[in-house]
């Protein structure tokens, strides 16, 4: 059990997703590592559209575990989720759950988390989690087109992935994303450090901000955060939307401003606030067919606080690719 996530807003949050993270990693334990027999299953074929896949796919000495169900239907793309920092694959079970019946949907989880071993390097970035990914889809027959759901951090890879393969992306959903470029903007609003101060600007300068984004021990997937941001930020930056005219919907917690800043002294958490609402509605406008949307009663975690809201969008997001 990890006791903090990377993939909150701010300490005041960590206890809730570390009980998300515990129960993703309960239950019957099928997302362990399996066997190298189980990691030889083969794909569902065409013929066989409704075959549930779950399997890990061998990469060099390590395994990625991912998981599709519902049918394939032609022409219809895929619907690939991309979890948050520190979350495994089940913290997407909900939305599944309401989706598996009509649409194909996969998830898996990144090296380190669930049921795929940490990989050997002790530094990584976005690059080498979108590597894991092209790898994993190859390995289980997953073929575009896609519509990918990411939620908080996992926008990062999710950026990266497109950037590579923008003929199979059709269609994106940004669910409580994390910009990449908040985190300079938050360390930038905060005061020089003083005798005295209050404990919580201390811990988003020195820990929030500070150790945990720049050093990859203190996460299980090895991720140098700040070097993610970077690069994120090198692709995103360039004039013009990132996603062109790609069907994107972005849904933010009504929650988490609160959760993650409520802490701060008032006029700061007016500014974090200020910053974060700023860079979600940035991220929103990279595409010229994008949509802001608040999601109400629902914290950091909207794939477990309002599933149905992720339903929504990602059919909305459908209908805009197939009319």
């Amino acid at each position: 059990m990890t006791t903090r996530s990377y993939d909150v807003l701010g300490r005041s949050v960590a206890v809730a997703v570390t009980v998300l993270l515990v129960a993703g990693c309960s239950g019957d334990g099928s997302s362990g590592p399996v066997t190298s027999d189980s990691a030889t299953t083969p794909s569902p074929t065409a013929d066989d559209a409704s075959t549930d896949l779950i399997l890990d796919v061998p990469i060099g000495e390590r395994s990625i575990h991912v998981t599709c169900f519902g049918p394939e239907q032609e022409g219809v793309p895929t619907v690939l989720f991309e979890s948050g920092g520190g979350a495994p694959s089940d913290a997407w079970d909900r939305v599944v759950d309401l989706m598996a019946p009509t649409r194909r949907v996969c998830s898996y989880d990144r090296a380190g988390l669930g049921g795929s071993p940490a990989a050997p390097e002790k530094r990584r970035t976005t690059e080498d989690l979108v590597d894991d990914l092209e790898a994993t889809l190859a390995g289980a027959g997953v073929e575009g087109p896609l519509v990918l759901v990411s939620w908080s951090i996992g926008v990062l890879p999710l950026v990266t992935y497109t950037d590579r393969h923008r003929p199979d992306v059709e269609g994106v959903v940004l669910v409580d994303p994390r910009p990449p470029r908040a985190s300079a903007r938050f360390l930038a609003a905060l005061p020089p450090p003083r005798k005295g101060e209050p404990e919580p600007v201390r811990i988003w300068r020195d820990e929030d901000l500070g150790s945990f984004e720049h050093d990859p021990s203190l996460n299980p997937e090895h991720l140098d955060i700040t070097a993610c941001y970077d690069e994120a930020n090198a692709l995103l930056d360039p004039p013009g939307p990132f996603f062109g005219d790609l069907p994107l919907v972005l849904l933010s917690a009504s929650g988490t401003p609160q959760a993650a800043f409520g802490d701060l002294p008032p006029r700061l958490r007016k500014e974090f606030e200020r910053i974060h609402s700023e860079e979600q509605h940035a991220l929103a406008d990279e595409s010229t067919n994008g949509r802001y949307e608040v999601v109400s009663q629902s914290g950091h975690e909207i794939p477990a606080d309002q599933p149905q809201a992720i339903v929504d969008a990602v059919e909305d997001v459908l209908a805009a690719v197939s009319g």
